[in-house]
């Protein structure tokens, strides 16, 4: 009888003891420069234990409108976090028009951003109105995999705004999907003009993308240049790294 009451001390001792090695070797919460609204702190799935997560701070700026500052991904809950983005942002959006001219550089002119309430960011479809302007979605992205009866249906966090440019709404979206992926994308959304519904034009974006693979130490900087030879439809692009 007392042998047998020993082991289960040991065994409860035991447990315990590894119930604690397991809490501690979660690493903790990076320190972020940002709290509140701005700091988004999403676990995957939403349901149940945590497999995977995102730390990030989400900014807006007149003209280059949501963009995200100091980005964290945590491929298990056991796992260092991996800083991946220091900062990632809407650069420029060049509109070239067909006849040579115009040629604008929208975020030049200090768009501000247009208003976002619940019919662009209905919470029945998860989402949630930051400061008027900046929409987050949390929801399913479709199937991830499947292996017979085992299936893991996939989930994403969504930041997004819109910059109101004139006769257009410039759509900034960033999505951090469950599995690691980061996705930017801008759509140019309007009707056509009644002033001149014809004249063919573009909406160029261009990103700026300060990446950061678990630190800053080995980072390199290279000049992009692309060069048009004329007459003739070919083009020379150089990218040389700069050396310190």
């Amino acid at each position: 009888m007392k042998s047998s009451c020993a082991r289960q001390v040991f065994f409860l001792l035991l447990a315990e003891i590894v119930l604690s090695l397991l809490a501690s070797a979660q690493t903790p919460p990076p320190w972020m420069p940002c709290s509140g609204a701005n700091l988004v702190d999403q676990s995957f799935p939403t349901a149940g234990p945590e497999v995977t997560h995102w730390r990030l701070c989400w900014d807006t700026v007149p003209g280059n409108g949501l963009l995200i500052r100091w980005a964290y991904f945590r491929k298990s809950p056991t796992s260092n976090w991996l800083f991946l983005l220091w900062d990632a942002r809407l650069s420029e959006i060049f509109v070239p028009y067909h006849t040579g001219s115009p040629r604008y550089y929208d975020v030049e002119y200090m768009f501000p951003l247009t208003p976002v309430g619940a019919q662009d960011c209905p919470a029945a479809v998860g989402g949630t109105v930051f400061g008027g302007n900046v929409c987050k979605q949390v929801h399913d992205r479709g199937l991830a995999w499947k292996s017979d009866n085992d299936v893991r249906r996939g989930e994403e966090l969504i930041l997004w705004s819109a910059l109101a440019a004139a006769w257009y709404n410039y759509v900034i979206e960033w999505t951090f999907r469950d599995d690691g992926v980061v996705i930017g994308r801008v759509g140019a959304t309007s009707s056509n003009s009644p002033s001149d519904p014809w004249e063919t034009h573009m909406h160029n974006p261009i990103w700026r993308l300060d990446v950061d693979l678990n630190g800053w130490p080995n980072d390199s900087v290279a000049l992009g240049t692309h060069i048009e030879s004329l007459p003739g439809p070919s083009a020379t692009d150089v990218e040389p790294v700069f050396t310190v």
